[in-house]
């Protein structure tokens, strides 16, 4: 996968780490206490913060898009109380440090504050 923003390449490890290939992993631990802890809800704020657009195109499928870019991210609709699954926090993580959007701390940051 490409950085759209600086235009690295990106690499994803064996324990699902997203990071510029040939740098220090820059994302936060998933296993932290916000990333554990975060709902769908929670993302579903997060998401709208950062600007993403919600769309629900087919029944069961919620996608979040980024306007005037080719950011999306999709997920299965989830109840909102639900914990969010540990792939979809990845790739949500993923796509916002990818197109740059938000890097992962400040994503980590917004979701403690709305927890």
């Amino acid at each position: 996968m490409q950085n759209a923003a600086t235009g690295d390449m990106i690499a994803v490890d064996a324990v699902m780490r997203c990071q510029p290939a040939g740098r220090i992993n820059t994302f936060p631990d998933p296993r932290s206490s916000a990333m554990r802890k975060a709902t769908y809800r929670q993302l579903d704020t997060v998401l709208r913060s950062f600007g993403f657009k919600v769309y629900d195109p087919e029944p069961g499928t919620r996608v979040y898009r980024y306007p005037d870019s080719r950011a999306f991210v999709t997920f299965p609709v989830h109840p909102d109380g639900d914990k969010v699954l540990p792939h979809h926090l990845v790739g949500t993580r993923m796509v916002l440090e990818a197109f740059g959007i938000a890097d992962p701390p400040e994503f980590e940051s917004r979701l403690q504050k709305v927890g």
